[in-house]
């Protein structure tokens, strides 16, 4: 991941996310506001995040990738999955 600052858009996107849009999303909400590094994942996930409005950088730690109230509330409002 490159060194950028990471701010939600003024305006979202409100595209369908990708599985592994979603499954970051998740881990990130789990965190219950610790974040997830961004070093660790893929520009392309936490761009398509970003351009949602679903994450944004950490405050003092622009790195560190924390859920919006957005991303909560999508995480909340769609339950994962049982698996088959």
């Amino acid at each position: 991941m490159a060194m950028k600052n990471y701010f939600p858009p003024d305006e979202p996107l409100n595209r369908k996310m990708t599985p592994a849009q979603e499954d970051l999303l998740r881990r990130v909400v789990r965190t219950n506001g610790g974040g997830v590094s961004g070093f660790r994942e893929k520009d392309s996930v936490i761009d398509g995040l970003m351009k949602r409005g679903m994450i944004q950088g950490k405050r003092g730690q622009e790195y560190m990738i924390v859920h919006t109230k957005r991303g909560l509330q999508w995480v909340r409002d769609n339950p994962p999955k049982p698996k088959e």
